[in-house]
């Protein structure tokens, strides 16, 4: 009984020290939702949103690049660095004066975050 308990306490001590090596640590980029939504915008309406992204990691969090899909999707990505625990936010701007109808366009963020690219779907609609 004594040698099967060592075994097992060996096994439970041995997998407990595996998983936590496991675990990645660095900057964590987090947005609350993958899509933005512009809703129906007027050619002369404002068609500029902000979406809140969040560095939910353990290290800085530092974007490398920032761009839309095409010319008409123009996102506008922190400079700073963005510490663990703090936010800031992107600012994207879509050209509805020269387009109209439905339109889904993606904003790709590159960063040295854990998850290195994150993508933000733009959505929305433009009448006249």
């Amino acid at each position: 009984m004594k040698y099967l308990v060592a075994i097992l306490l060996t096994v439970f001590l041995t997998n407990n020290s595996f998983s936590q090596e496991g675990s990645e640590s660095g900057a964590f980029l987090s947005i609350k939702s993958d899509t933005l939504n512009f809703g129906t915008l007027n050619k002369t309406e404002d068609a500029t949103r902000k979406i809140e992204i969040t560095n939910t990691g353990n290290k800085p969090l530092i974007i490398n690049d920032c761009k839309g899909s095409c010319g008409c999707t123009v996102p506008q990505c922190p400079e700073q660095t963005i510490l663990p625990g703090e936010s800031d936010f992107i600012s994207i701007s879509y050209d509805n004066k020269s387009n109209t109808g439905p339109f889904k366009k993606t904003v790709t963020i590159k960063s040295n975050a854990i998850n290195r690219v994150v993508y933000i779907k733009v959505q929305g609609e433009v009448i006249e």
